[in-house]
């Protein structure tokens, strides 16, 4: 239930923010051209509203649609080149971006399955580094904190530090409880 209600609150608060935003865009407008807004040029009408939510929606999936286009042609053209620096070490002639295109011709499914593999194992190695900093980052923080504390006992009294965290933690607990 409270899924629910969490989702209707933040769908309402998103919907009124947007209809903010278009008012807030109109009043920028406004300073350009020497106009002094008022309050009220922050909320615009509920029509306006829509044609925006519709406009953004459409240029969306336009914007979308474009990267895609564009994207695909780019990976097709890198899986076709991808021989070249393969050829350039084994081949020691001026021909081979024509020799990479023939090599990959009727390979590219093959070549797409490889990049996806790699691509997967290339993330899990990512989140492995990542996983393992966070359980190996406490464990350095901790081994450091015992090499100051031991460095610590071999310092001068004249240059010790001025309160021990223990004694710290003790005062601030007895403040707190008075």
């Amino acid at each position: 239930l409270w899924g629910a209600i969490d989702t209707i609150i933040t769908i309402i608060g998103t919907l009124l923010y947007y209809r903010l935003l278009i008012g807030f865009t109109k009043c920028t407008i406004m300073i350009v051209q020497d106009i002094k807004p008022i309050t009220k040029d922050l909320v615009v009408s509920w029509m306006t509203f829509v044609r925006r939510v519709f406009a953004q929606i459409i240029s969306g999936l336009l914007a979308g649609a474009g990267a895609i286009f564009l994207i695909i042609p780019w990976i097709y053209i890198l899986i076709r080149l991808s021989m070249v620096q393969y050829l350039l070490a084994d081949w020691y002639k001026w021909d081979v971006i024509k020799k990479s295109r023939q090599m990959t011709k009727w390979n590219v499914r093959k070549l797409i399955g490889l990049g996806l593999t790699t691509l997967g194992i290339n993330i899990l190695w990512f989140l492995a580094l990542i996983f393992g900093l966070l359980r190996a980052m406490p464990v350095v923080a901790i081994a450091y904190a015992a090499v100051y504390l031991e460095l610590k006992k071999n310092l001068p009294p004249e240059i010790q530090p001025i309160a021990d965290i223990k004694k710290a933690s003790s005062i601030e607990a007895q403040m707190m409880h008075a």
